[in-house]
């Protein structure tokens, strides 16, 4: 299983920063951190970002529940890459 930089955690923390509503960086620029195109403020808030947008884009566009998530074998760069195109292409 592919970890992020802490482990297994980006499940769990992606999940707590949807059900919060609450994430420090906005889609918009997330996703141009992401792409390059703008520099992180604060690290922290764009690996939490990435949780957050990984955990978002298999509940919806997987229909996956958290529990399922968690039991998972989940490749955590292929779903964020996944989910950065997706958006991407969504927003272009």
């Amino acid at each position: 299983m592919s970890r992020s930089d802490f482990g297994a955690l980006w499940k769990e923390e992606g999940y707590a920063e949807l059900i919060a509503g609450d994430n420090p960086i906005s889609l918009e620029e997330g996703l141009q951190i992401l792409n390059g195109k703008a520099t992180a403020q604060y690290v922290p808030h764009i690996e939490y970002f990435k949780y957050w947008l990984g955990v978002r884009h298999l509940m919806q566009q997987h229909k996956m529940t958290f529990v399922e998530i968690l039991h998972a074998e989940l490749d955590f760069k292929q779903i964020l890459e996944e989910a950065i195109q997706m958006e991407n292409n969504r927003l272009n």
